[in-house]
Protein backbone atom coordinates (compact mmCIF):
# COMPACT_ATOMS: atom_id res chain seq x y z
CA UNK A 1 0.00 0.00 0.00
CA UNK A 2 2.91 2.48 0.09
CA UNK A 3 2.51 3.23 -3.68
CA UNK A 4 -1.03 4.67 -3.06
CA UNK A 5 -2.13 7.25 -0.37
CA UNK A 6 -4.67 6.26 1.98
CA UNK A 7 -7.90 8.22 2.32
CA UNK A 8 -8.44 8.84 5.42
CA UNK A 9 -12.62 8.54 5.35
CA UNK A 10 -14.53 7.15 2.10
CA UNK A 11 -18.01 7.77 2.19
CA UNK A 12 -20.21 5.82 0.09
CA UNK A 13 -24.04 7.05 -0.43
CA UNK A 14 -25.75 4.39 -2.12
CA UNK A 15 -29.31 3.78 -3.77
CA UNK A 16 -31.87 3.97 -6.63
CA UNK A 17 -31.47 7.99 -7.27
CA UNK A 18 -34.52 7.61 -9.82
CA UNK A 19 -36.88 6.06 -7.31
CA UNK A 20 -37.43 8.71 -4.84
CA UNK A 21 -36.33 8.55 -1.66
CA UNK A 22 -34.35 5.04 -2.34
CA UNK A 23 -31.34 7.88 -3.74
CA UNK A 24 -31.43 9.59 -0.20
CA UNK A 25 -27.38 8.04 0.10
CA UNK A 26 -26.84 9.46 -3.22
CA UNK A 27 -27.92 12.61 -2.26
CA UNK A 28 -26.14 12.55 1.06
CA UNK A 29 -23.24 11.81 -1.05
CA UNK A 30 -23.47 14.90 -3.34
CA UNK A 31 -23.77 16.99 -0.18
CA UNK A 32 -20.61 15.76 1.11
CA UNK A 33 -18.34 16.14 -2.01
CA UNK A 34 -19.35 19.97 -1.80
CA UNK A 35 -17.06 19.83 1.33
CA UNK A 36 -13.57 19.34 -0.52
CA UNK A 37 -12.57 18.03 2.44
CA UNK A 38 -8.77 16.76 2.32
CA UNK A 39 -8.90 13.15 2.96
CA UNK A 40 -11.61 12.30 1.83
CA UNK A 41 -13.11 10.34 -0.58
CA UNK A 42 -17.15 10.19 -1.84
CA UNK A 43 -18.77 7.53 -4.06
CA UNK A 44 -22.49 8.13 -5.38
CA UNK A 45 -23.79 4.91 -6.54
CA UNK A 46 -26.56 3.05 -7.69
CA UNK A 47 -25.69 -0.40 -5.60
CA UNK A 48 -22.63 -1.95 -3.85
CA UNK A 49 -20.90 -3.67 -5.99
CA UNK A 50 -17.58 -5.99 -5.35
CA UNK A 51 -15.46 -3.40 -6.60
CA UNK A 52 -15.58 -1.18 -4.02
CA UNK A 53 -13.66 -3.53 -2.00
CA UNK A 54 -10.31 -1.61 -3.08
CA UNK A 55 -11.03 1.64 -2.06
CA UNK A 56 -12.61 0.72 1.00
CA UNK A 57 -8.91 -1.11 1.58
CA UNK A 58 -7.32 2.18 0.77
CA UNK A 59 -9.48 3.98 3.09
CA UNK A 60 -8.80 3.92 7.14
CA UNK A 61 -12.41 5.07 7.67
CA UNK A 62 -15.13 3.85 5.71
CA UNK A 63 -18.96 5.39 5.80
CA UNK A 64 -21.70 4.00 4.36
CA UNK A 65 -25.37 5.44 3.56
CA UNK A 66 -28.41 4.20 2.35
CA UNK A 67 -32.35 4.22 2.63
CA UNK A 68 -34.25 2.16 4.94
CA UNK A 69 -38.32 1.93 4.79
CA UNK A 70 -39.58 3.99 8.16
CA UNK A 71 -42.59 5.87 9.06
CA UNK A 72 -43.04 9.78 9.10
CA UNK A 73 -40.85 11.04 11.23
CA UNK A 74 -38.18 8.57 12.03
CA UNK A 75 -34.71 9.43 12.38
CA UNK A 76 -31.19 8.25 11.06
CA UNK A 77 -30.34 5.04 12.52
CA UNK A 78 -26.52 4.81 12.81
CA UNK A 79 -24.69 1.41 13.32
CA UNK A 80 -21.00 0.03 13.34
CA UNK A 81 -20.51 -2.48 10.50
CA UNK A 82 -18.54 -5.53 10.60
CA UNK A 83 -16.97 -8.05 7.98
CA UNK A 84 -19.18 -10.77 7.39
CA UNK A 85 -18.78 -13.29 4.50
CA UNK A 86 -21.08 -13.17 1.46
CA UNK A 87 -23.00 -15.99 0.82
CA UNK A 88 -21.49 -18.16 -1.89
CA UNK A 89 -22.65 -16.99 -5.50
CA UNK A 90 -22.98 -13.72 -4.87
CA UNK A 91 -21.55 -11.29 -7.67
CA UNK A 92 -23.87 -8.40 -7.76
CA UNK A 93 -25.27 -6.47 -5.34
CA UNK A 94 -23.39 -6.65 -2.01
CA UNK A 95 -24.18 -5.64 1.90
CA UNK A 96 -21.17 -3.08 3.41
CA UNK A 97 -20.31 -6.24 5.60
CA UNK A 98 -19.62 -8.72 2.65
CA UNK A 99 -17.51 -5.47 1.37
CA UNK A 100 -15.21 -5.35 4.07
CA UNK A 101 -14.62 -8.66 4.46
CA UNK A 102 -13.73 -8.88 0.78
CA UNK A 103 -11.23 -5.86 1.87
CA UNK A 104 -10.12 -7.97 4.81
CA UNK A 105 -9.75 -11.02 2.68
CA UNK A 106 -8.07 -9.39 -0.43
CA UNK A 107 -6.49 -6.67 1.19
CA UNK A 108 -5.81 -7.54 4.33
CA UNK A 109 -7.29 -3.95 5.41
CA UNK A 110 -10.20 -3.74 7.87
CA UNK A 111 -10.79 0.19 8.42
CA UNK A 112 -13.35 0.98 10.90
CA UNK A 113 -16.81 1.47 9.36
CA UNK A 114 -20.50 3.09 9.97
CA UNK A 115 -24.09 2.44 8.05
CA UNK A 116 -26.41 5.32 8.70
CA UNK A 117 -29.58 4.27 7.15
CA UNK A 118 -31.57 7.11 6.10
CA UNK A 119 -35.87 7.05 6.68
CA UNK A 120 -37.56 6.59 3.90
CA UNK A 121 -40.90 6.75 3.14
CA UNK A 122 -41.77 7.47 -0.83
CA UNK A 123 -40.43 4.62 -3.58
CA UNK A 124 -42.15 5.50 -6.35
CA UNK A 125 -40.80 6.46 -9.76
CA UNK A 126 -39.04 10.01 -9.52
CA UNK A 127 -35.95 11.82 -8.12
CA UNK A 128 -37.64 13.91 -5.32
CA UNK A 129 -36.95 13.14 -2.30
CA UNK A 130 -40.06 13.09 0.57
CA UNK A 131 -39.56 15.45 3.45
CA UNK A 132 -38.56 12.17 5.77
CA UNK A 133 -36.00 11.36 3.26
CA UNK A 134 -35.06 15.35 3.33
CA UNK A 135 -34.72 15.88 6.90
CA UNK A 136 -32.92 12.30 7.04
CA UNK A 137 -30.14 13.77 4.78
CA UNK A 138 -30.10 16.55 6.98
CA UNK A 139 -29.62 14.28 9.71
CA UNK A 140 -26.98 11.78 7.92
CA UNK A 141 -25.03 14.63 6.83
CA UNK A 142 -24.80 15.81 10.59
CA UNK A 143 -23.58 12.62 11.89
CA UNK A 144 -20.87 12.28 9.54
CA UNK A 145 -19.45 15.62 10.45
CA UNK A 146 -19.74 13.96 14.15
CA UNK A 147 -18.10 11.11 12.72
CA UNK A 148 -15.14 12.69 11.48
CA UNK A 149 -14.73 15.22 14.20
CA UNK A 150 -14.94 12.31 16.76
CA UNK A 151 -11.46 10.91 14.36
CA UNK A 152 -10.20 14.18 15.26
CA UNK A 153 -10.15 15.87 11.73
CA UNK A 154 -10.60 18.90 11.25
CA UNK A 155 -11.92 21.17 7.97
CA UNK A 156 -11.14 23.81 5.79
CA UNK A 157 -9.06 22.16 3.37
CA UNK A 158 -10.03 21.77 -0.55
CA UNK A 159 -7.98 18.53 -1.28
CA UNK A 160 -9.73 15.48 -2.01
CA UNK A 161 -8.26 12.30 -1.90
CA UNK A 162 -8.22 10.45 -5.30
CA UNK A 163 -6.79 7.22 -6.74
CA UNK A 164 -3.47 9.33 -7.90
CA UNK A 165 -2.89 11.05 -4.74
Amino acid sequence: MSARTMCRFLFIGYGNDLRCDDGAGQHAARIIEKWGMAGMRVIAAHQLLPELSEEIAWARCVIFADSYAANPGDGCRVATVVPQKPAAGMTHSMSPQALLWYAQDMYDRKPAAWLIAIPSVAFGHGEDLSSTAQAGVREAVARVREIIESEGVTYGSTKTCTKSD
